[in-house]
Parts: C-alpha cells; sequence; structure tokens
C-alpha cells in the first residue's frame, strides 16, 4: 500500500535548513554533524516542519531554491513538486 503525502502542490509549508547553499556539511535539528560531502550543496536543503512524517521515518525532505539561507533557519514556501525515490529500500517522497 503506498502511503498517503501529507502536503498538496501549492500547499506553504515550513523548512528548516540542515545545509545551507554552498555548504559541505549536513547536521541534524540538534546541530550533529551527520554528513561531509566533497561537493558543495547548489540549494538550501532541509525538513518540512511539523509531526509528519516520510515512510522511511525521518521527516519529509525538502529543497529551499533562491539566496543561501543559514543553518537552523525556518522558512516558509510553496510545495511546488515531489520527488518519488528509495533511501535505503524504502519510499521517501
Amino acid at each position: 500500500m503506498t502511503p498517503v503525502f501529507p502536503f498538496a502542490l501549492e500547499d506553504t509549508i515550513s523548512v528548516r535548513i540542515e545545509v545551507p547553499r554552498g555548504s559541505r556539511v549536513k547536521r541534524s535539528a540538534t546541530g550533529r554533524v551527520e554528513f561531509v560531502s566533497p561537493i558543495r550543496c547548489p540549494y538550501n536543503y532541509g525538513t518540512v516542519e511539523g509531526e509528519s512524517l516520510a515512510p522511511d521515518g525521518d521527516g519529509y525532505d525538502a529543497l529551499v531554491m533562491g539566496r543561501r539561507l543559514p543553518y537552523g533557519h525556518i522558512t516558509e514556501g510553496r510545495l511546488l513538486g515531489v520527488v518519488d525515490f528509495l533511501d535505503r529500500g524504502e519510499e521517501d517522497p
């Protein structure tokens, strides 16, 4: 059974930035370094704020386009698209 995605296109969502654009370091919500990449991130990457968890048990991932935002910053924006892929064998929209 395919899980229900709790957001609709054009919904306004809040995203907490975990990897600022141009950074190589991915931090968790607690600030712990989770990953250091050899390549700089070309966009702001984070997690959708709220109670909803993706099927892999983590928060829903989000990309935020535009200017560089600092780690931990919470920004609002419109949901413009969803990419379905597998993360360690689990569905992860």
